[in-house]
């Protein structure tokens, strides 16, 4: 439950323009769900991509590639 809160309040966040905060938000958001469900899990799998999408909007694109292509995997 606290990483599906982590992965909305990050999306929030990255919304309202403080993209490098919901970053950190949105790793620990990945990291509970993982825990949690697996990595496997189509919401582990929905962190990572929401991971690479708030990536993108502060141009690290290195870890938005490397978000989505583990989401792939």
């Amino acid at each position: 439950v606290r990483g599906m809160l982590l992965n909305t309040i990050a999306s929030a966040t990255d919304q309202i323009g403080f993209s490098e905060r919901a970053i950190e938000t949105q790793k620990l958001a990945l990291a509970d769900i993982e825990r949690a469900l697996g990595k496997d899990s189509a919401e582990s799998i929905g962190a990572l991509v929401n991971l690479g999408v708030i990536a993108s909007h502060v141009s690290d694109f290195d870890l938005a590639e490397r978000s989505y292509r583990e989401a792939l995997a």
